[in-house]
C-alpha cells in the first residue's frame, strides 16, 4: 500500500474511532449497560476495538515497520458485515414494521447517527477501498458466526424470561412459532449471504487494482 492511501486508511480508522466512542457514550447514558443485548451496539462496539488495534497497528508500522497482524484485517472484515448487517436490518426490516415515519429517528438522531448510518458507512468504505486482506476460505466464518453466537444467546435469554426482544422478530412468546423460525433463518440465512459476497467484492477489487 502507497504512504497515501495508507494515511488515507488511517485518517478513515480515527474517524471511526472518534464516532464510535461518541456512539458508546450517547448508548451508555441511554441503555446502561442494557445496551449489551442490542446487536447494534455489540457489533459497533466490535468495530470499535478492532479498529482501535488496528490503528495503533499502522502507528506502529509507521514509525518501526512492524507488519499488522493479518488477524486484524480478517477481524475488520468480521466486524464490517456485522455493521453493515445492522444498517440493512435497520432500513428494510425495522424501518418498515415501525413505520417509515421512523426513517429520521432510526438512521440520524442521537446513538443511531453513529451506529445505524456514520459507523458503518465508513467501515464498508474503508474495507472495500483502502483495507488489504489475502482472503482464505475459512474466513467467511469468523465474520458469520458472531452473528450466530448473537442469536443463540439473544433467543435463549428471550426463551428464559430474562429479557423481552430487544427487536420485534425477537417477541417469541408474542409472534406464532413459524414466524420466529421463518425470521431466524432468513437473518441468518442473509447474513451468511453477506458475508460470502463482501469476501469476492473485496477479492474482485483487489485483483482490479493490480
Amino acid at each position: 500500500m502507497n504512504k497515501k492511501k495508507f494515511i488515507t486508511s488511517m485518517v478513515f480508522n480515527g474517524l471511526i474511532i472518534i464516532l464510535g466512542i461518541i456512539g458508546f457514550i450517547l448508548s451508555i447514558i441511554k441503555h446502561g449497560f442494557g445496551l449489551i443485548q442490542y446487536y447494534t451496539q455489540l457489533s459497533n462496539i466490535f468495530l470499535l476495538g478492532v479498529t482501535i488495534a488496528l490503528f495503533v497497528y499502522q502507528i506502529l508500522y509507521l514509525k518501526k515497520g512492524l507488519e499488522i497482524p493479518r488477524i486484524l484485517k480478517v477481524l475488520k472484515y468480521s466486524a464490517t458485515c456485522m455493521v453493515s448487517i445492522t444498517l440493512i436490518v435497520v432500513i428494510f426490516i425495522l424501518i418498515p414494521m415501525a413505520g417509515f415515519e421512523y426513517t429520521s429517528y432510526m438512521l440520524f438522531e442521537g446513538t443511531t447517527l453513529y451506529y445505524h448510518t456514520l459507523c458503518p458507512l465508513l467501515a464498508v468504505l474503508s474495507f472495500f477501498i483502502l483495507d488489504e486482506i489475502e482472503f482464505e476460505k475459512k474466513d467467511k466464518w469468523y465474520a458469520f458466526l458472531p452473528t450466530v453466537a448473537y442469536g443463540i444467546v439473544i433467543v435463549f435469554f428471550n426463551l428464559i424470561k430474562v429479557i423481552k426482544g430487544p427487536y420485534g422478530f425477537l417477541y417469541i412468546y408474542e409472534n406464532p412459532i413459524p414466524v420466529t423460525i421463518i425470521w431466524g433463518i432468513v437473518i441468518l440465512g442473509f447474513s451468511y449471504l453477506l458475508c460470502i459476497i463482501f469476501k469476492l467484492i473485496k477479492s474482485k477489487v483487489t485483483k482490479i487494482k493490480r
